[in-house]
Order: structure tokens, then C-alpha cells, then sequence
């Protein structure tokens, strides 16, 4: 008699947990931001939630102060982020579920360089702060590029590819 009630409270108690978890499954798809959905539209995989940070240090980050000494870009958590040098708020330029790091300035200001894994490998892109436009500067399937660099007259982009033996590619 006692073993046939542990299996009814255990069978019941098994119901209310799959119940729970289709019901906040359901719910994380349908309140889902058109932004979201925009941002990851070329990404095999689809975030299942957004999670809220909120941070005022961070370790392992990047830089990058712009030509004209009034803004840092930085990365954090695989987004980048903009600021005034002055400091205040950070404002985050570039996020979704790819893992975005490296950034640096154009020599006029208006792009960034930074690696980016989301081709589905990790590669050396271009981002328009203005126009939010993307650009695939490396094509590599499995490699691994360290950070990038623009020359002076912004004409070409440096990369460090490699893990222990890094050679130069421009």
C-alpha cells in the first residue's frame, strides 16, 4: 500500500514539473523582442531568455579609445559597449548571442573591427556604428584569430591567427 502512494506522489509531483516547464517554455518563445529575433536571424541557434546585468567592473575586457579621445569601445560577456572617456554610462553598441570581442576604432571613428563568432566560426568582421551594417572580413571555418588591427589610413585590417604560433595576416 505505501509503495502504490509513493508512485501516485511521484507521478503527480513528475506532472506538475512537465506541466511547469512546457508552460514557461511557451512563454519564453511567444515574449521573445522583434530585436532579438532580428539581431540572431543568421545564427543556427535561437536564445531561449535574456538575462539583466548589471556591472560596474569586469576582467579579461578589451579597448580601444576612438581617434578623437571622446569614447572607449569595450568588450564585456562577449558584447561590445561604448562610453565616454569621462565616464558615465555604458551603452552597449553590438549584442546577441554572438560572442563578440576585440574591438577597435577606424582611424576616421565611424567602424569597429572585432572578432566574432558569428559565422559559426570565429573571424575578423567590420561593424558600421551609424549604419549598424556587418561585414564578413575573414572566411575561416576553424581557425582562431586572436585580435585585429586597422593600418593607419584604414585602408586594411591586421589579424593575429593562431593559437600558440600566431602569424600576421593582413
Amino acid at each position: 500500500m505505501k509503495n502504490l502512494n509513493l508512485t501516485k506522489l511521484f507521478v503527480s509531483c513528475l506532472a506538475m514539473l512537465l506541466c511547469f516547464s512546457v508552460n514557461g517554455q511557451e512563454k519564453a518563445k511567444e515574449s521573445k523582442p522583434d530585436s532579438l529575433k532580428k539581431a540572431t536571424k543568421e545564427l543556427p541557434l535561437e536564445p531561449e531568455r535574456l538575462i539583466q546585468l548589471k556591472t560596474d567592473e569586469g576582467t579579461w575586457m578589451s579597448l580601444d579609445i576612438s581617434p578623437d579621445g571622446k569614447t572607449i569601445a569595450f568588450d564585456l560577456m562577449g558584447d561590445i559597449y561604448t562610453m565616454p572617456v569621462s565616464g558615465g554610462k555604458a551603452t552597449r553598441v553590438i549584442g546577441d548571442i554572438a560572442y563578440d570581442t576585440h574591438p577597435k576604432f577606424s582611424p576616421d571613428g565611424t567602424m569597429l573591427c572585432l572578432t566574432s563568432d558569428r559565422s559559426g566560426s570565429e573571424n575578423i568582421w567590420t561593424y558600421h556604428l551609424e549604419e549598424e551594417e556587418w561585414k564578413q572580413i575573414t572566411k575561416d571555418t576553424d581557425k582562431n584569430y586572436q585580435s585585429a588591427e586597422w593600418s593607419p589610413d584604414g585602408d586594411y585590417i591586421f589579424a593575429a591567427k593562431g593559437v600558440r604560433n600566431l602569424k600576421m595576416y593582413m
